[in-house]
C-alpha cells in the first residue's frame, strides 16, 4: 500500500479511536461542526465519492479547522476492509489484497505468505529453482515443467526454507507432495535442521508449499492457507 495512503488511514484511525475512547469513558459531548460538500477526495487522478455501507453520500465535516472524513468510506476507496469491534470499541483495518494463485508471480505470493506472520526471519533471499538446483531445495531430480521459488536465509546456520512450486495443469499433486516430503533434506544446513516429520508440504490447487522451519512452521503454514 502507498505510504501516503497508509499514513492517511492511520491518522483517520487515530481520530476515530480517540473519539471512541471518549465515548467509552462516558464523556460523550455534542460539537458544532460544518459539513463541507466542496472537499474533493482524489485517488489515482479521479474524484471519489464518500459513501456509507448503504451507498449514501457522506460529506466531510469541518471542526476547529480540521477536516474529518469517514474512515470506512476512505478505506473502501483504497480497497481496505473495515470492521468494528464493539466490545473493545476499536476499528479494525486490514489490507484487502486479492491474489491469483494461478497468475501472480511466486515472488508476490511468497511476500504475501510472510506478511501474515508476526515476525519474519532476518536476511532472507529468494532463489529461482531450476532443474539444476531442484534436488537441493526440494529433493526432486527435476521440476518436470513446474516453476518454483525458494526463500532461505543468507546465513546458513538457520534452519529455514520456504518453497513455492506451481505445478503444471494435470499434475498429480498428491504424488508430488509425497515425493517432496520423502526426499527433501531437512538437515542440509551445518549443525541445524528439523526432523522429517516436521516438514510441512501442503497445497492450494496446483500451488504447493514446502516449509522447513525450526521456530514456527505452523504460523507460516496458516499464512499460506489464508491465501485461499
Amino acid at each position: 500500500m502507498n505510504k501516503k495512503i497508509t499514513r492517511g488511514l492511520a491518522t483517520g484511525l487515530i481520530m476515530l479511536t480517540s473519539m471512541g475512547v471518549a465515548f467509552g469513558a462516558g464523556t460523550q459531548f455534542e460539537i458544532k461542526a460544518t459539513m463541507d460538500s466542496g472537499v474533493k477526495i482524489m485517488y489515482k487522478d479521479k474524484a471519489q465519492k464518500l459513501v456509507d455501507v448503504n451507498g449514501e453520500i457522506k460529506d466531510p465535516i469541518m471542526y476547529k479547522g480540521t477536516t474529518y472524513i469517514p474512515i470506512r468510506s476512505v478505506a473502501d476507496i483504497f480497497g481496505v476492509s473495515v470492521d468494528w469491534d464493539n466490545d473493545n470499541r476499536k476499528v479494525l483495518l486490514e489490507d484487502n489484497v486479492t491474489l491469483s494463485l494461478e497468475k501472480d508471480s511466486l515472488e508476490t505470493i511468497m511476500e504475501s505468505v510472510y506478511s501474515r506472520i508476526k515476525e519474519k526471519p532476518m536476511m532472507l533471499a529468494n532463489t529461482v529453482i531450476t532443474d539444476e538446483n531442484s534436488k537441493y531445495y526440494l529433493g526432486l531430480e527435476s521440476l518436470k515443467g513446474a516453476e518454483a521459488l525458494a526463500s532461505e536465509p543468507m546465513i546458513g546456520s538457520i534452519a529455514h526454507s520456504v518453497v513455492l512450486l506451481r505445478a503444471p495443469e494435470g499434475s498429480n499433486i498428491e504424488v508430488l507432495k509425497k515425493e517432496i516430503k520423502e526426499k527433501v533434506d531437512p538437515r542440509k544446513w551445518v549443525c541445524v535442521g528439523v526432523e522429517r516429520e516436521k516438514v510441512i508440504v501442503d497445497n492450494i490447487g496446483n500451488l504447493i508449499i514446502m516449509i522447513i522451519d525450526g521456530a514456527n512452521p505452523t504460523e507460516l503454514h496458516e499464512g499460506f492457507l489464508k491465501l485461499k
